[in-house]
């Protein structure tokens, strides 16, 4: 249980302060925010690079349509910049 915060640490911030397995949670997800930042950041310097990438397209609609049919909202992101393809 968390809530956004932006003076946290790590952005959102635990409701339930002793619940240490929630605190190591937020530690892992900010490396495999870095990490994913990272990597789009190095195959994707460019923001027209995301939408011509058939293949990345072609997963995220497979992603939201085939894996998670029950839930196709129109709260998925659009992948048009390297920025939604990042957990940001």
């Amino acid at each position: 249980m968390v809530v956004e915060d932006p003076t946290a640490k790590h952005g959102p911030k635990l409701t339930i302060k002793d619940y240490p397995f929630a605190n190591d949670g937020l530690i892992l997800r900010d490396a495999i925010k870095q990490w994913v930042s990272d990597y789009v950041d190095l195959y994707y310097p460019e923001t027209s690079m995301v939408e011509s990438d058939n293949e990345l397209q072609s997963r995220w609609t497979e992603v939201r349509t085939k894996g998670h049919e029950d839930k196709d909202e129109p709260r998925w992101p659009v992948l048009k910049t390297p920025k939604t393809c990042s957990m940001s």
